[in-house]
């Protein structure tokens, strides 16, 4: 993991021509952030709440979450 501005960047890999990676800050946890490679084309995509391993896979990005209801998902 890396830090960037306060935030830890974890998990990073690349669908199409866009960036994906997991970041951590104070304020929303480790949520997952999309970027066209530009400061203004990087977006956090909603609150995803805890996650883990995100991959890219047939066009696609899946991820494993948890939450204290539900558990490992």
């Amino acid at each position: 993991m890396m830090s960037s501005g306060g935030a830890i960047i974890g998990e990073t890999f690349v669908l199409g021509s866009t960036l994906y990676f997991r970041a951590y800050d104070n304020t929303f946890g480790y949520q997952l952030f999309a970027s066209d490679g530009t400061a203004a084309g990087t977006t956090m995509l909603g609150e995803t709440g805890d996650f883990y391993r995100p991959i890219a896979f047939d066009g696609r990005v899946f991820f494993s979450g948890w939450d204290s209801g539900n558990g490992y998902e």
